[in-house]
């Protein structure tokens, strides 16, 4: 006999989900033969899907939307590469091709990402260094920092409180949860109330 958890009639499983099953031994070597055990094939990145999301992306972005003579609206390079990116992980899996990555894979891109900004940063650029920067320009970054940080914060438990009556200690925890895992995963999902 194998148990899986969770347990739940409607659970759909994706590449790259994990799962704990308890069993006796052929029962588990049974399961990991269905549901697939292989970390190689979970490391693996496979820049295809990327690849084509990307020039899906800017090719949605080029598409300019006229509404009157005066009006238009054009997605753009970032635009349409987001909103492709959301359409083709909302579909998961077209034939054989899956449109989420692995946590290697996303964490990759990521840094490439950071790098490539930082370089072509303009403070990066100049011939100042980095104690300069903060020298001239410290307590306005702090600021926009700070700001970028509390405000949300602060409009999330005024709503959370007075419009879904949430109690402060939930809230709080929700809140500083949600940013811890912001912070140490530089992906920004918010879980809700576990």
């Amino acid at each position: 006999m194998v148990l899986i958890y969770p347990r739940r009639l409607d659970l759909a499983l994706k590449f790259g989900d994990k799962l704990m099953v308890v069993g006796e031994k052929e029962g588990l070597k049974g399961i990991a033969r269905l549901l697939g055990n292989n970390a190689k094939k979970l490391s693996d990145t496979d820049f295809f899907p990327i690849a084509m999301g990307i020039v899906l992306g800017v090719l949605f972005g080029k598409i300019n939307i006229s509404f009157s003579e005066s009006l238009s609206f054009s997605p753009g390079l970032t635009g349409g590469v987001l909103m492709v990116a959301l359409v083709l992980s909302a579909i998961g899996k077209t034939g054989p091709i899956i449109w989420s990555m692995s946590g290697p894979a996303n964490q990759l891109l990521r840094q490439l990402g950071a790098a490539s900004f930082l370089s072509r940063s303009r403070y990066f650029r100049r011939k100042k260094n980095l104690v300069a920067t903060f020298q001239e320009s410290g307590l306005l970054m702090f600021g926009v920092g700070a700001a970028i940080t509390l405000v949300p914060m602060l409009i999330a438990t005024v709503v959370g409180r007075l419009i879904f009556k949430i109690s402060l200690l939930d809230l709080l925890g929700t809140i500083t949860r949600w940013y811890d895992k912001y912070a140490r995963s530089g992906c920004c999902r918010f879980n809700g109330r576990q």
